[in-house]
């Protein structure tokens, strides 16, 4: 049962711009829709036994996070913000690349995959928000990805020093060409990943020898 509060923000998204009170209340009877209420800690899946759905917060904060090793966290969703939309259509069978956990005590508001479908089908100007959404979405992830692109590419060449330095901390006659290759990176990265470091006073160079002035710098960045 939503409260006054909650019914303001499924009123606020795009999802449901324009709707009556009337075809709102159709609606949340329809079976398309429910509530689940999550504790702090506790996983939020957009996905389950074959069905998606879509999210949004109602009241608390979540967060997504990358599903490798890395858990890397994505964004924080408050009340009023949207996940899993792209998933809905997605024709995997199976979760995102990230998982949703509760930071807090939350609730949210679920849709499944048939009701998004009736709301986005029965308004041009909804199918076309939802567009928008995705795209900005897409932009979205995209700058993420390329920050943790970037912090890889400099844990790899972190570990690559320490890992290869003599016991004066100095890695002797480095060819940048053939390290770009072995590290799976570009040159172009691996010289902006030196300039950091050497900002950082973690290393310094001396013609092809790259010397290690902080290890804990270095063991701190993988």
């Amino acid at each position: 049962m939503l409260n006054s509060e909650e019914l303001k923000l499924i009123k606020s998204c795009f999802l449901f711009s324009g709707i009556s009170d009337e075809e709102l209340n159709c609606f949340l009877e329809s079976g398309d829709c429910f509530i689940s209420s999550f504790l702090k800690g506790e996983s939020i899946s957009s996905f389950e036994q074959g069905k998606k759905r879509l999210g949004i917060i109602l009241s608390g904060k979540a967060s997504a996070n990358c599903t490798d090793h890395s858990k890397s966290s994505i964004k924080t969703f408050c009340a009023g913000e949207l996940f899993g939309a792209a998933s809905v259509f997605s024709k995997a069978d199976s979760e995102s690349f990230s998982k949703m956990k509760a930071i807090s005590s939350c609730r949210v508001f679920f849709i499944t995959k048939n009701g998004v479908e009736r709301l986005v089908c029965l308004d041009s100007k909804r199918a076309l928000e939802y567009i928008h959404f995705l795209s900005d979405r897409v932009a979205f992830l995209n700058r993420r990805i390329s920050t943790f692109t970037a912090k890889e590419t400099i844990s790899r060449v972190a570990k690559y020093l320490l890992d290869n330095c003599d016991r004066n901390s100095v890695c002797k006659n480095i060819n940048f060409s053939a390290l770009a290759k072995n590290l799976d990176i570009g040159r172009a990265s691996l010289y902006r990943v030196k300039n950091e470091l050497i900002e950082l006073k973690a290393i310094t160079v001396d013609k092809k020898d790259i010397i290690i002035l902080d290890r804990d710098a270095l063991k701190n960045i993988i």
